[in-house]
């Protein structure tokens, strides 16, 4: 009889993650929670860190996460970040999209983390959903490495203010744990409602204009976008035209993984070309910049 139900990924993360909880057998682990939810504790003291707690320790709002992945490793990596500061709290996690939007309505996150590519109900149809029903700040994560997976992107245009890379369990150890809890607090405190949707632009053709790149640009144009600003940068770069005499540079705050995907995203949807911004490099005009 069949006793195997996962793909070989799913088997892979799996592995993963027991290798890891053995690893780590001595420092934190993980116990389930009287809920049913995974939460984060400290070896022998066998008391976990839900939201109760959180709240007590700080006079500070509490934001409650949502974690919506297939992949119980990165959920488990996810949630042992979030818990390491006192202003977040993983309030509950779902395993796809059809459990995300059963469970919303109980759990009222401040923000849903949502992974783009899942079985039974993928992250656009997710997201298009929540935004109808529950609509609150959702930021997209994908394991994409350099510049495969870009079409995550274009959950964006739907109403997501955000886009990370799924954390690795040694981003507790370098530093980019701290980068990502950031982002995830600066994304709880945008004004939603000033998130629009944005019509997905088409792919487009262009002819090689190299030469032209080699002229100098007579002017500079600059605009900054900090978290939730990737939808204008979406709106807006598309729309620059071929002939302009300008140069122009985007600077964004985003992961530097990220870069690479967003460039190659504008760049195959955008008349201008569109390329990382390098230092020593003159700039050419009719070529849009990001940093």
């Amino acid at each position: 009889p069949r006793t195997v139900f996962m793909d070989w990924q799913s088997l892979l993360m799996e592995g993963m993650r027991q290798k890891d909880e053995i690893r780590h057998a001595l420092g934190p682990t993980t116990i389930a929670s009287p809920f049913g939810r995974e939460a984060s504790s400290e070896a022998g003291n066998g008391k976990a860190r839900m939201v109760g707690e959180v709240l007590a320790e700080t006079t500070e709002p509490v934001k409650r996460i949502m974690i919506v992945d297939d992949s119980r490793f990165i959920r488990k990596i996810v949630q042992e970040i979030l818990q390491s500061d006192a202003g977040l709290a993983v309030a509950g996690y779902a395993t796809n999209g059809q459990e995300a939007l059963a469970k919303i309505d109980e759990l009222k996150p401040d923000l849903i983390l949502l992974d783009w590519d899942m079985p039974v109900m993928k992250g656009s149809t997710t997201l298009m959903h929540i935004m109808i029903r529950s609509p609150c700040p959702v930021v997209i994560l994908s394991g994409f490495v350099g510049g495969v997976g870009a079409n995550p992107f274009d959950l964006l245009c739907l109403g997501g203010v955000d886009f990370l890379r799924k954390p690795q369990n040694n981003w507790r150890t370098d530093g980019r744990s701290d980068d990502l809890v950031r982002r995830i607090k600066e994304a709880c405190a945008i004004k939603f409602e000033r998130i629009r949707r944005v019509k997905i632009p088409p792919l487009v053709t262009r002819q090689d204009s190299r030469s032209r790149h080699q002229r100098g640009a007579r002017f500079l144009t600059v605009l900054g976008a900090a978290t939730g600003g990737c939808t204008d940068i979406i709106r807006i770069v598309p729309l620059l035209r071929e002939d302009i005499p300008s140069a122009a540079v985007i600077l964004h705050d985003m992961q530097q993984e990220a870069i690479g995907a967003f460039v190659d995203y504008l760049n195959r949807r955008s008349k201008v070309e569109v390329c990382t911004l390098e230092a020593g490099v003159p700039l050419a005009e009719g070529v849009c910049y990001l940093h």
